[in-house]
C-alpha cells in the first residue's frame, strides 16, 4: 500500500473488535526515509483519493495552497525542534523541495490508456510512471 496505510490497519482493527484511542500523551516518530520527490508523491496519492472521495475538481489555485499551507506548518515544527541548529537550514530546503515537487506532480499532464476487461472498457492514467484506475 503507497499511502494511508495507517487508515488500513485501523479499518482492520475496529473490523476485528478491537478499539481505536486517543492518548495525547503519546509521541509517535513515523518515517519512511523518502526523499523529498517520493513524500511528495505519497502526499499526491492520498490528495487524488481525497478529491475522488470528496468529487473536489482539482486546480492549480487548491494545489498551490495545500502546498504552501504544508511548507510553513513544516518549518514552524522545524524551528520549534531543540536539535543542532545548523540542521535546520537543510529540513527548511527540503520543506521548499517537497511543495515544489507536490505542485509539478500535481502539474504534470496524465497520459491516458483504455484497456477492455470482460467487455467492459477501464480507462487508466498514467503520471509518474504510475498506473491509476479513472473514477468512473
Amino acid at each position: 500500500m503507497p499511502a494511508a496505510e495507517d487508515w488500513d490497519w485501523a479499518s482492520w482493527a475496529i473490523k476485528n473488535i478491537y478499539s481505536i484511542v486517543y492518548e495525547a500523551e503519546v509521541q509517535v516518530y513515523h518515517s519512511h526515509n523518502d526523499s523529498c520527490r517520493n513524500v511528495a508523491k505519497r502526499r499526491i496519492e492520498v490528495q487524488k483519493a481525497v478529491d475522488i472521495k470528496d468529487a473536489r475538481k482539482r486546480n492549480i489555485f487548491l494545489t498551490c495552497k495545500q502546498a504552501i499551507g504544508w511548507v510553513c506548518k513544516d518549518i514552524r515544527h522545524i524551528m520549534s525542534l531543540n536539535n543542532k541548529r545548523w540542521k535546520k537550514p537543510k529540513m527548511i530546503r527540503d520543506c521548499f523541495a517537497c511543495g515544489y515537487w507536490y505542485i509539478v506532480g500535481f502539474s504534470t499532464k496524465p497520459v491516458g490508456v483504455a484497456f477492455f476487461a470482460k467487455g467492459k472498457a477501464q480507462f487508466y492514467y498514467f503520471v509518474a510512471n504510475q498506473a491509476y484506475l479513472a473514477a468512473t
